[in-house]
């Protein structure tokens, strides 16, 4: 019994017999086993080389910040040419827009300028000339019953949707 209590208190310890075991199960696992078992140690020593070696100090400012800030900085120059191309157009068509009706009503003027000379000049052949002494059924003696002068001509009349312009010229 006390061989059994012996090998029980101290299992740690190996006897010859056992010793013999580890180092056949190691033969028998081939010459692979040692190397991979001496690769392991050479890698752990190279591991803590490469620890204990200085590397250059990483320069983060060139690496990350410098390519974020030009992309960066590229990003901002293709908005805001984006918005001067943008400002460009607003502006060549609120030109257009506004130039546009007037153009039009200086043309569409013109146009109902010559129809109401034309009318005036038969009124006054015709011997219907619109004064206040004699009222006239025509558009410009019935102007001139609502108080406008006789002596201004009218140059555009526009109905437009129910409401009615009146363009006067002298």
């Amino acid at each position: 019994m006390d061989s059994l209590a012996e090998r029980s208190s101290t299992p740690l310890q190996s006897s010859p017999r056992q010793s013999e075991r580890a180092l056949s199960q190691e033969r028998s696992l081939g010459p692979t086993a040692f190397q991979s078992h001496a690769t392991q140690n050479s890698q752990r020593q190279s591991k803590t080389e490469v620890a204990r070696e200085r590397f250059e100090p990483f320069d983060y400012h060139s690496a990350v910040v410098e390519p974020v800030n030009k992309e960066l900085a590229r990003d901002n120059a293709y908005r805001e040419t984006l918005n001067e191309m943008f400002l460009d157009v607003l502006i060549h068509f609120h030109t257009w827009a506004t130039a546009r009706p007037n153009f039009e009503n200086e043309r569409a003027s013109e146009e109902f300028e010559r129809e109401i000379n034309a009318i005036v000049s038969r009124e006054r052949e015709q011997g219907e000339s619109s004064s206040p002494s004699h009222p006239s059924p025509s558009l410009f003696g019935m102007l001139s019953q609502f108080g406008i002068p006789p002596r201004l001509h009218i140059s555009a009349l526009f109905l437009h949707i129910g409401t009615v312009t009146l363009v006067a010229v002298n």
